[in-house]
């Protein structure tokens, strides 16, 4: 989109163009009176008494069964800055606690009126509320989504403004665990603000078709006859497609003001995108707003929806071809062959690639060959080679050599849509007071630099079309390969550097206000991109240049615009600080504008208090200001100062001031620092603690600085879980603080930091309770920021040390691959490799796996051990994530995805996982491969499993090919054998031993294990122990390897009713501790999500509470009682996971359903071991028949000892 798209709709405003008949529009006006009376009486009919003040924006919710979510909706209506709203919640017949929800929210705001009627479906409701609202203005919010609480208030400052018919704002997605970008074509329609604009003109904003994105006025929608289609899906297309096509003009904002919630669950509409109703309702949808169009837009606007249906929203309906019945495919093929109909003949090239060529097989109702391409991931641009000839790109998509999918011509030609400018500015910082140093990427997407080379120019301009020539030079980067994502393309030579010397920008030595982008004009075998260059790594010193102030001259600051391109501005601040001093919390500034005028008005400010400055005369230009801060204790706060004079306010450039931090006042008092814009802050109270340099020092950071008062410091890395403390030392000069790069959270030893996020915290000591701490302000020196994205190394250890925009110094620690293994492209060829190299051997190697080597646990550990009795030659591997994961004694880690992974999983004589092995796994002649998995059977599982919850056949395909290779499967019980070949398809010999992993339950260490886990968690020997360890639950997955933990269990409730003799350990599923979040440590409260063994928690554990997971198996043969906490127990048997037998008698415990009714069976943990023993003798009688300690013992003979290892 052009720098001046905002002013095209301007522009355009004055004569805008005629889309809409004047006879509709006559239609619409003289209709307009009617309607809206009809609807004022219709809502008298329908709701609430009116207010006493009019609103002037009426907010319509439509309800139905969402009370999870509700509440949380209403807040965030609640609690917009813009008061004058009603809220119609419309409960469409809810058979759930959702009314009762909507009654509570209402007894706290009186802006809400509840509409009730029986269940009409979303449309119905919606028309219902719209009927009953009031205001002058029209919105809608979907129950289970959020609004930022600036949303309406943007959108009316913008109405208010324009006159324009309706605004649009931009949008995220969010589950309860994050928030993240909508898709790409939703970001670029929103870059910039456009007001005032036609369809015609923008028909990109077609894009945004949902009914809850935009903000109507009333009048505009009664005169166009707005209304959702009852009983349809998707109604809302038809509703927006009609609302752009009649609008005047319409405002599109840049602004994210609304989170459309993925439900844990899928319960929504817009998640059924693989049942056959929802493709008919898609298509239905799709066709009504193309008939709108038809009857009231241009050809060119027909053509671009067409081609945002086809290139968008139907690729989510491609992607379920091979998880489909036949007549998803049929109706598939019928939509798409309509839809192609109605569409323009010149759609076709404006379709991407990878879906062109889908829906070329579909048009020829080729399903098999459709199938194919979908397992060859056709669909993913990124995973297929280009070649470039004449200028012209084609992609190598599946099927390519295959004459008999008959391909049109052009069929794989990727336009400059898929081939555009990537570009990045990853560091930016002053090699002098004159000189900018700028790194980053340019290079085109999915071009082959090895192959193609690239040549490359670069340039300043500015708005009025002056260009400042860069010379360039190549800039080496890892990060490229990490980061592009394309498996075939190497891009590691798209970096470059360039110098920019301000002074020889022309608008800096004239004193001129002036914005210049960066641009870069890249060329590769002929094709030619030019673009100014974005993705600027905001968390880098490349987003965080400090600005520079060149005496008299002026300011270069740098900017990143709308579109989020890297920018230089060059300005001469109005008003300039010459001096400061202060006393106690008075300041005093001596300042001049550089015209010599004086100014109206000087404030601080800070949340809403504004001080004023009590002014000096002006003399020759220049005048002193004193502020009188109020007082006030604690942590420091910030004061922004602005000068006013007329209409106009300007900040107070730090100008004539030293370079460094400033002390006004005495130690605790005002602090003065510069801003990375330039200017003035004050900092009233507390420490401030100055960073000058970070350095790696063995496995630590060192950071260096000053403090603002000579207070204790505390620092430590934190994260969502736990903090890890540093160590500080005073020197002459300041401080230096040591930060470790390890941790010991379990007392198993010193270990790297996991992969994840670790935020800088540096707090100040109570000097009379050392318990108490006061957050300090973290001030950065130029030099310091200079340094991000800092490399922190080390041999078991990759990080690098960031600062996010809002000032938050952060760790981010990755896996420590090897440069030449990181990135997409890079592990193709490593995977490649493995398929097809020529490995020798290792007949003395064993590789464990245990959940994809996110611990070194379960049965293979089992086996290690008793290798490891037995003295074994045999080299003993674990797969490991990263180093942070303990291996046990006598093996040897590997790390997940390195090349010696690669290589050992295609050369160990043994391997042993209790997962699926990787898809791409190729077995070697001699090789072993034993499958333990991870449970006893019970929950759905296999093919069974794989049916219900709709996986493509080629994925399942995948898992029997991988189970063909496995020579051995472990059966932990007898009734689990049958069970498991059925599921599995199991061709392989199953070992009916046990499992390994509960042989230390039952032998002579359980008790100094349990002893040991029980003295590094701090648990006293007088404590009892219960141990709560749910599963996780399908229905809370955010995707297929994580889910929300379950909250049945009230911890605080628990801990409260259980007093301090009672610890309470909680242990989330695998699935839960991807997920961020634990629960706080809190007296006998202790997380133990992430604790590498569950079997030391068990022996640690007097009783558990438990539910459906497999673990209670494995507690039974400890002896010791158990409780079954499973309030959604039909829930889970119905529509969640589901299983394979009764629960009931594989339950030996209370079934209980609430916290309550918990902490009453574990009140007396010998009367409930005593009322349950015979059940858990039956249980162990019935389901562990073969668990007497020797299972590794017996796996180790059967599988290693023939073969001369054991």
């Amino acid at each position: 989109m052009p720098a001046d798209a905002r002013g095209e709709c301007w522009s355009r405003r004055s004569a805008p163009v005629n889309v809409i008949s004047s006879a509709v529009r006559g239609a619409w006006s003289r209709r307009r009176a009617t309607v809206r009376r009809a609807l004022v009486l219709s809502a008298r009919g329908l709701g609430g008494a009116p207010l006493t003040r009019a609103p002037r924006v009426s907010i319509v919710v439509p309800v139905y069964n969402v009370e999870p979510y509700l509440a949380a909706c209403l807040r965030s209506i609640s609690a917009q800055t813009y008061r004058n709203i009603e809220v119609v919640v419309v409960d469409d017949g809810s058979t759930d606690g959702s009314l009762a929800v909507a009654r509570r929210a209402r007894r706290r705001d009186r802006r809400i009126r509840i509409v009730t009627q029986p269940n009409g479906g979303l449309s119905s409701a919606r028309n219902s509320g719209t009927a009953a609202a009031t205001g002058e203005y029209l919105a809608f919010v979907d129950s289970d989504d959020r609004i930022d609480r600036r949303a309406v208030a943007t959108v009316m400052r913008s109405l208010r403004s324009t006159g324009s018919d309706f605004a649009v704002m931009s949008y995220r997605r969010m589950n309860n665990e994050k928030t993240w970008p909508a898709g790409p074509w939703i970001r670029e329609l929103h870059s910039v603000e456009r007001q005032r604009c036609t369809l015609e003109e923008l028909p990109s904003v077609l894009v945004n078709a949902v009914a809850w994105s935009k903000v109507y006025r009333r009048s505009f929608w009664d005169e166009a006859g707005l209304r959702f289609q009852e009983g349809v899906l998707y109604e809302d297309q038809a509703v927006s497609a009609e609302a752009y096509a009649k609008a005047t003009t319409f405002d599109v904002l840049p602004d994210v003001l609304y989170d459309w919630r993925v439900r844990e669950d899928r319960s929504s509409i817009s998640q059924q995108v693989a049942t056959e109703n929802d493709l008919r309702e898609r298509f239905g949808a799709a066709f009504a707003s193309l008939q709108a169009l038809r009857q009231y837009a241009s050809p060119q606007v027909l053509h671009e929806r067409s081609r945002q249906l086809l290139a968008n929203d139907f690729r989510l309906s491609l992607a379920q071809i091979d998880s489909a019945g036949d007549d998803f495919w049929k109706i598939l093929v019928d939509g798409v062959r309509q839809l192609f109909d109605m569409a323009p003949d010149d759609v076709w090239p404006d379709i991407y690639a990878q879906a062109r060529a889908l829906y070329h097989l579909v048009l020829r109702d080729d399903r098999p060959r459709a199938e194919r391409y979908l397992e060859a991931k056709g669909l993913t641009i990124t995973a297929h080679p280009t070649a470039v000839e004449d200028g012209r790109v084609t992609v190598q998509l599946p099927l390519h050599d295959d004459p008999g999918a008959e391909w049109p011509a052009g069929w794989n030609e990727l336009g400059p849509s898929q081939t555009p400018l990537v570009t990045a500015v990853r560091r930016a910082w002053w090699s002098s007071d004159r000189v900018v140093e700028i790194r980053g990427w340019a290079h085109v997407a999915t071009l082959d630099l090895a192959r193609y080379g690239r040549s490359i120019e670069m340039s300043l301009r500015s708005a009025d079309g002056r260009v400042v020539p860069l010379e360039v030079r190549s800039w080496p980067d890892p990060d490229i390969a990490r980061v592009s994502g394309h498996q075939w393309a190497d891009v590691s030579d798209g970096g470059f550097a360039v110098s920019v010397d301000v002074t020889t920008l022309p608008s800096l030595d004239a004193g001129e206000t002036t914005t210049w982008q960066l641009w870069a004009r890249v060329e590769t075998a002929g094709v030619v991109r030019e673009a100014p260059v974005g993705g600027v790594n905001r968390w880098s010193s490349a987003g965080q240049l400090p600005a520079r102030d060149l005496g008299e001259v002026g300011r270069t600051s740098q900017r990143i615009d709308a579109q989020g391109v890297f920018c230089l501005h060059t300005h001469r601040p109005l008003v300039r600080v010459l001096g400061a001093r202060g006393q106690g919390d008075r300041v005093t500034l001596e300042l001049a504008t550089q015209d010599g005028a004086p100014l109206d008005e000087v404030t601080a400010t800070r949340k809403g208090v504004s001080v004023p400055g009590r002014g000096g005369p002006w003399v020759d230009g220049r005048t002193t200001v004193t502020f009188v801060l109020p007082r006030r204790e604690g942590q420091p706060r910030y004061w922004s100062l602005r000068s006013r004079r007329g209409a106009g306010t300007h900040t107070l450039g730090w100008g004539g001031l030293p370079p460094e931090p400033r002390g006004l006042t005495e130690a605790g008092g005002v602090q003065l620092r510069r801003t990375r814009a330039g200017n003035v802050t004050l900092i009233q109270g507390g420490t401030v603690v100055d960073v000058t340099e970070w350095r790696v020092s063995g496995d630590r950071l060192l950071v260096s600085g000053r403090t603002s008062t000579q207070d204790q410091l505390a620092v430590a890395w934190k994260t969502d879980n736990e903090e890890i403390p540093g160590a500080v030392e005073r020197t002459p000069d300041g401080f230096v603080v040591s930060l470790p790069l390890t941790a010991d959270p379990w007392g198993h030893g010193a270990r790297p930091l996991p992969e994840g996020r670790y935020t800088l915290v540096a707090r100040t000591v109570n000097r009379r309770d050392p318990s108490r701490t006061s957050p300090t302000a973290l001030e950065l020196s130029d030099d310091a920021v200079a340094q991000f994205p800092l490399p922190v190394r080390t041999p078991q250890l990759r990080a690098r040390l960031e600062r996010s925009p809002k000032g938050a110094v952060t760790l981010i620690v990755i896996p420590p691959r090897a440069d030449d293994e990181l990135g997409a492209r890079n592990q193709r060829r490593l995977q490649e490799s493995h398929r097809t190299a020529d490995l020798a051997p290792r007949r003395d190697a064993v590789l464990f796996r245990s959940f994809y080597g996110e611990n070194t646990s379960c049965n293979g550990l089992g086996v290690h051990r008793e290798l490891v009795r037995r003295g074994t030659d045999l080299t003993l591997h674990w797969v490991v994530k990263d180093h942070s994961v303990p291996v046990p004694e006598g093996g040897v880690p590997v790390l997940r995805d390195s090349r010696e992974f690669y290589e050992l999983l295609g050369s160990a004589r043994y391997v042993f996982d209790n997962v699926h092995q990787p898809d791409y796994t190729t077995k070697r002649d001699g090789q072993v491969f034993v499958q333990t998995f991870h449970g006893y059977p019970f929950k759905l599982m296999g093919r069974p499993y794989w049916a219900k919850s709709g996986y493509a056949r080629h994925r399942v395909e995948s898992f029997d090919r991988r189970m063909r290779d496995w020579d051995y499967v472990v059966s932990p019980a007898r009734y689990a054998t049958p069970l498991l070949r059925d599921a599995f398809g199991v061709e392989g010999e199953m070992l009916e031993i046990g499992y390994p992993r509960n042989d230390v339950l039952l032998d002579d260490r359980a008790e100094q294990a349990s002893a040991r886990t029980r003295a590094a968690l701090g648990i006293a020997d007088h404590q009892q122990v219960v141990l709560y360890a749910p599963t996780y639950r399908d229905n809370l997955s955010t995707s297929e390897f994580r889910s929300r933990m379950v909250d049945f269990l009230d911890v605080k409730q628990f801990s409260r009713a259980v007093g301090p003799d009672t610890v309470l350990l909680v242990r989330g599923h695998a699935m839960n501790a991807r997920v961020a979040g634990r629960t706080a440590r809190s007296g006998n409260v202790i997380d133990v999500t992430d604790h590498p063994e569950i079997t030391d928690l068990v022996l640690a554990s007097d009783a558990a509470v438990l539910d459906y997971s497999s673990l209670r198996f494995d507690y039974a043969l400890t002896g010791k009682p158990m409780v079954f906490l499973v309030p959604d127990l039909d829930l889970y048997k119905d529509k969640a996971r589901g299983w394979l037998f009764d629960y009931e008698p594989t339950a030996p415990g209370p079934l209980v359903s609430t916290t309550a009714e918990v902490v009453a069976a574990v009140s007396d943990l010998r009367s409930l071991a005593s009322r349950t023993a015979a059940a858990r003798e039956e249980f162990r009688a019935r389901y562990l028949d073969l668990e007497d300690g020797r299972a590794s013992q017996r796996l180790v003979d059967a599988v290693m000892a023939p073969r001369g290892d054991a």
